[in-house]
Formats: C-alpha cells, structure tokens, sequence
C-alpha cells in the first residue's frame, strides 16, 4: 500500500504543533509542570504582599536605624551607609529575580498550553517573549507582554530605594529654664559676692541705684565678681567681630542677630542650656537625652524668649561741661557729674567725665547717662553721637562735647521666636573682600524666627511683665557701667565704648533699627547682652555650675519660669523617606500582585 509523503511546505496537524510547543516546553523550562509553577507563584504573592507593607510601614511609621542620641558625634559613616545599601539591594534583587522568575514560569506555561496551537510560530514567539529571549520584532509583536516585565524590572529599584537609609529630622519639645529673679551668683567662702545690692543706704560708688518698694534700695555691686553679668559686658565688646551675616555680636563664639539681641545665654555653658537642649530637671528630660548643638546629629532649636526688642536707651548732645582746676563737671538732662583729674592742663590735655543719675527716675531701670570729653576726646564723642555739628573751641579755649543718654528698660522688652541653629558652611558669605575687618568662623548661629509669640509654662501663657522684676531691670539699666568708668583712673578716656561706635559698629551694623547714632546703639547692646546673662542664669544653676551659686532673690515666690513650648530638631537616619510621596514605590509590587493573581486564575485549569 502506499503511503503519502507530506510536502515541506505543508503546515503540520494541530497535534503535532501542540506535541512540538509541549517538546519546546519541556526543553526550556526544566521540571514543566503548571501545578509546580503555580505553588512557586503562590509564594512570590505572598512575598510582594509582605514587601508592600514593609514599604508602607517603612515610609509612614520611622524606624530608626540611628536615632538622635545626645553623646553621638556622627550620623552613618559612608561606610555604614555602602555596607546597608549593598545589603539592601542584594536581598531586593533576590526578592525581584525570584517573582520575576515565577511570573515568567507562570505565564509561560499560560503562552504554551492554552494558545492557539495551529500557529504555532507565534505561540513560541510569545513564550520566547515570556522568558526574556525574544527577538525584538517578538517583543514588539508581543507589547503587551513586553510591557509589563519592564514595570515588573522596577521592583528592585523600588525596593531599595523605599528602604533606603535616609537622614530624617525628629521635631522634639525641649524645656528651657529661665531666670526671673536674682541678686547673687556665686559664693566666695562664707561670704557671698552679690551681682546686686539690697541695703538701706541710698548712695552707691557705681551711681545705679533704685528704692525697691519695702523702702530699702537696689544698687549695682562694683566688687570684683567675674560670673556677674554686668561685669561680662566689657569683655563681649572687646571680642566684637565682622561676621558676613551682620550680627550684632557674639556669646561664646556664637553670633547673635540683631533681632535676637538679648537671647538668654548661660554663662560659661552656652545657648545649649539657656535654649533647654541640656536641661534635665524637676519636669523630666523632655528630649529624652542629654544634648549637645556640637552633636552632629544637631539642626536646630527655637524658644518663644524674652529679648530687648527696641533700644532702651536714646543720646542726644546736650548740656555744658565747666572746668574749675583740675575738675571737670558736665550738667546735662538734669543730671551732673564732676571727676577731679591730677595735674590737668587744660590747654592740651584730653580727658572724659562720664556718670549716672538715677534720683530723678523713680522707676527701677530708669537713669541718666552724662558723658562729656574735652580736647582731644572731644571728637571722638561727636563722632560717637553723630549731631551733625562742627567741633570748635570755646571762649576758654576748650574744645568740648557733652551728651545726655536716658535709659528706660521695661518698655524696650518683648517676646520673639528665637533660633539656634547650625549654619551649614555654604550659608556663610565670601568676606575675603574685608580681610582688613575682624571676621569670625562659626557653625552656630541665634536669630530671631519670628516676631510675635507668647512663651507657655506648665501654668498656662507667660505675660512679659512676670519679667519685670526689680533685679533684672536693675541689671539692664546698669549695664553700661564697666564701659562708663574705663580708665576711671587715669583720663577716663571710654575707650572701648568709643572704639565701638565708631570703628566696629559701623561695619558690624547696628543693633537696634531706631538708633538714631552708634553711642546709643552700643549702649543698648550693653543691656542686651547683660539681660541676655541674666535670663539664661537659671539654666546653668540647675545644671549645677559655677560651683557654690545661689540665687538670693528679692521675692523668692518669683525666681524663675519654665518654657515649655519650644521646638528641637534633631536628625537621625532612618529606614525609608518618611514622605508620602515614596509610597509610589509600591506600584512594581502592587503590579506584580495583581500580575500574579491574573497569572494563576487563567492557568487554573492547566493540569
């Protein structure tokens, strides 16, 4: 019998196709058996899913791979970090070759045995498309199944960049302490060396003195007492420096804004205490750590503080000075001041009278300040105030300049939002054009953040005139004496008060916008600075420093107040963003989720 022999060009019987794709299955994918790749694809679902909440987790709740700890002095060293990201990526690239691997498993065996076997070449096209050995004229004529493996190829991507270690601000509530009221601040054996004065005589050798309420008086204490605020006010002005940023000036190499002048500071300990970042006391440790701003984990911290918001103290030249001998006497806003110099000569010698009156200011803070220079420190003064006059010599044939300072401290205070933040190198401009100023380098900086707010207290809203006590104003309204008697001794020539407004201030800028001259403006700076000691005391006492310190107030139900109400932040590292934004990493999981689900309905059948 004979047989037909097919010709070449004869297409096959659909059971062969179906016998060759099968041959082809079998080829390819070793151990070919759908119920297989549907357990392997089970698994992979099970995977994605867990991936997608640890990324949703990750980026919604912080987990910490280093929080902010206040003894740290580096975040994750580029070693860290290289070591987590090889970490990361390699179990993200073995989780996304393995759903990968079962998608195409799953799917292949989908193109194989439930697709038209009587075309057979494009049968095999699809499933060569399915595991990734396509021609691209395969992968085009397949789009729909090249697509979606290039969304599938974003897992890895996904995965690591949705647990990437990433430096993460935590916003905490710090706890500053600050002083209300106090007269002493350090012990020297028995004795105390009070800042302040309380007795029953109404003279004093520095001429600030006040009639407290009881009928005793308050004065300013001249004895030698360095931990004193008035008596760390020459040595800030001798320490004035150019910074770029214009600053007023600056407290243990820390510039201060002029908008900010006045911001408690502890002596000795720095804005870490005053501002509450170091602070644990009776209310607990509200950073939950003991901090450091030189930690490199700190950015910044703000505090709703008091601070001198408006100069407190207006010159104008005024008055006489009159010379009988070797006295000279200056008579100006009705006050007068007379200082007798040896073997004064009038005709060539320079010299400079400079006093207080407090009698005729009934108010606690309230004073007049004298200041008159002859000769040669005449035109330093006229300098100094600005007047706009010409500077000519007297019937007697002295040159001379007299000027009137009122101080008046409590309506020159308020409350403002202040920050002391790092400065990142970058934010601090290029001075090389003022290398013949005094600059200065700094990490840190105290600005002013906002201009209106209201401290809080565990009891409620802080008014300003809980600060009004009469040793504080009693402190910023005798701020300026160590700059009024330099050189006391001898000519009394103000030589640092001089120096500054007339040399440093005018490039430092001034303090205070309405300072109508750069006397005034220094001596407002006085009582900043001096109130900004004594605010920030309270904090350095708790701490525990300077050793045998009090506090002596005049009303011991008044002495200090805690704010509760201010910010921290301080960064970490942390697993994810944090930004909701990188939920979008999901997308390859969800896709390949729903992928899977697809995959294993339509080869629920396949035996």
């Amino acid at each position: 019998m004979s047989q037909e022999i097919p010709r070449k060009d004869q297409n096959p019987s659909d059971e062969e196709a179906t016998d060759g794709i099968q041959e082809f299955a079998q080829t390819t994918v070793a151990d070919f058996k759908p119920p297989i790749s549907r357990l392997s694809a089970l698994v992979a679902l099970i995977l994605q899913l867990a991936v997608i909440v640890i990324l949703i987790v990750f980026n919604v709740v912080t987990v910490w791979i280093q929080k902010p700890k206040g003894y740290a002095t580096a975040l994750l060293s580029d070693t860290d970090r290289l070591l987590y990201l090889t970490g990361t990526t390699v179990l993200a690239t073995i989780i996304a070759t393995f759903t990968t691997g079962q998608i195409r498993r799953l799917w292949f065996s989908s193109a194989v045995l439930t697709e038209n076997a009587a075309a057979p070449d494009r049968v095999l096209g699809h499933a060569r498309t399915v595991i990734g050995l396509g021609s691209f004229r395969e992968q085009a004529q397949h789009f729909y199944t090249t697509a979606p493996f290039w969304l599938v190829g974003l897992m890895t991507t996904a995965i690591v960049a949705g647990i990437s270690a990433t430096n993460f601000s935590l916003i905490a509530s710090p706890l500053a302490l600050l002083a209300l009221d106090h007269t002493t601040l350090v012990s020297t054996g028995i004795t105390p060396t009070p800042c302040l004065d309380v007795t029953n005589s109404s003279s004093t050798p520095s001429g600030f003195i006040w009639q407290l309420s009881n009928g005793s008086y308050i004065s300013l204490n001249t004895s030698y007492a360095p931990a004193c605020e008035n008596q760390n006010v020459l040595p800030t002005f001798l320490n004035a420096k150019y910074t770029p940023l214009g600053d007023a000036y600056s407290m243990g190499g820390v510039p201060v804004g002029p908008l900010a002048a006045g911001a408690p500071y502890a002596s000795d300990l720095g804005f870490d205490y005053s501002f509450g970042l170091n602070s644990p006391d009776e209310y607990g440790d509200r950073l939950g750590l003991i901090f450091s701003s030189s930690a490199a984990e700190f950015n910044w911290i703000s505090q709703c503080f008091p601070v001198v918001a408006t100069n407190p103290v207006s010159c104008r030249e005024s008055g006489e000075i009159k010379v009988n001998g070797s006295t000279v006497s200056v008579t100006a806003g009705g006050c007068t001041v007379s200082k007798s110099f040896q073997n004064l000569n009038t005709t060539r010698d320079a010299a400079t009278v400079a006093g207080v009156c407090t009698d005729s200011s009934p108010d606690i803070g309230t004073a007049t300040v004298v200041i008159g220079s002859l000769n040669g420190y005449a035109s330093d003064l006229r300098d100094a105030i600005n007047s706009g006059k010409g500077l000519f010599a007297g019937p007697d044939g002295l040159v001379t300049v007299s000027v009137a300072c009122t101080i008046d401290i409590a309506p020159s205070l308020g409350f403002r939002l202040l920050n002391f933040s790092r400065i990142p190198p970058q934010a601090v401009p290029d001075t090389s054009s003022r290398a013949n100023l005094l600059s200065i380098g700094y990490p840190f900086r105290v600005t002013a953040a906002g201009n209106y707010c209201t401290p809080i207290s565990p009891r409620g809203p802080v008014n300003i005139s809980r600060f009004l006590t009469p040793s504080m104003l009693a402190t910023g309204g005798s701020a300026a004496w160590q700059l009024l008697t330099e050189n006391q001794y001898s000519d009394g020539r103000l030589s640092t008060l001089m120096n500054n407004a007339n040399n440093v201030q005018p490039f430092i800028g001034q303090t205070f916008a309405e300072s109508e001259n750069y006397l005034e403006d220094c001596l407002g700076q006085a009582s900043a600075i001096s109130l900004g000691l004594f605010w920030g005391y309270s904090s350095m006492l708790a701490l525990g420093g300077p050793f045998l310190s009090q506090i002596t107030p005049i009303d011991p139900n008044n002495t200090e107040v805690y704010i509760i109400n201010g910010n921290a932040s301080l960064e970490g590292v942390r697993v994810g963003s944090g930004s909701r934004i990188a939920l979008l990493y999901i997308i390859p999981e969800i896709f390949s989720v729903g992928l899977l689900i697809w995959l294993l309905y339509i080869t629920r059948h396949l035996k």
